[in-house]
């Protein structure tokens, strides 16, 4: 997660390209969903300039983590 820290800021917006789309696990799921997005050092995110667009928040986490949260 540190490595994604170092590339993106909070209150910006950015197109991911590079990721993983896979099947979502079977178990345990938080939120019912087609698709699971995998994001790999591979990852780019390109900067978008601010379109006046709603901020949101999201805090990534590692599904292993989710139980200590």
């Amino acid at each position: 997660m540190e490595h994604f820290d170092q590339m993106i800021w909070l209150n910006s917006l950015y197109r991911v390209t590079t990721y993983i789309c896979s099947k979502p696990r079977d178990y345990m799921a938080t939120i019912e969903h087609g698709a699971s997005l995998i994001l790999s050092r591979k990852a780019r995110f390109t900067p978008i300039p601010d379109l006046d667009m709603p901020d949101a928040y999201f805090k990534f986490s590692a599904y292993e983590m989710l139980m200590t949260k």
